[in-house]
């Protein structure tokens, strides 16, 4: 089922994140999240943007991938 999500700020995608988990509790269920990094900054800064988000999500850093997508 297709999620899309308007507000980004980290209360709203850590609220969805809960309610999903408590939905799938105990089911085989995967999650699959996907974002289009960049789409305005020259190649240089999204491919700078877009690795440091990569290791926000790496290290499991929520605070830190926020910030680095502008949320």
């Amino acid at each position: 089922m297709p999620i899309i999500v308007g507000d980004q700020s980290y209360d709203a995608c850590r609220a969805l994140g809960v309610a999903l988990a408590k939905l799938v509790a105990g089911t085989n269920t995967v999650i699959v999240a996907s974002s289009d990094l960049s789409h305005y900054h020259t190649y240089d800064e999204a491919m700078k943007l877009d690795h440091k988000t990569l290791k926000a999500i790496q290290e499991y850093d929520y605070f830190d991938v926020s910030r680095n997508l502008g949320l």
